[in-house]
């Protein structure tokens, strides 16, 4: 399978690879305080676009904390209660 191909299951469904739990594990094991969307998306081997939606959505949640810095870096991390 070449890298711009998605897996799909039995039902001919896309899998899902990158989840929730799977950034989160990202986020946790970094070496630093935080990190930048392209950092998170390079660990995972994903599109920063969907490093990005995945982050929002654990920050909708208040699982994890973000910030813009100058304008187009967003950088994230986890709330002190969670560290």
């Amino acid at each position: 399978m070449s890298s711009g191909e998605r897996k799909r299951n039995q039902q001919g469904q896309y899998v899902e690879t990158v989840t929730l739990d799977r950034v989160l594990d990202v986020v946790r094991s970094a070496s630093d305080p935080f990190m930048a969307t392209g950092d998170v998306a390079d660990a995972l081997g994903c599109s920063r676009e969907a490093a990005r939606l995945k982050l929002t959505e654990l920050h909708e949640q208040g699982q994890i904390e973000r910030r813009d810095v100058r304008g187009a870096v967003v950088v994230w991390w986890l709330p002190a209660a969670t560290n």
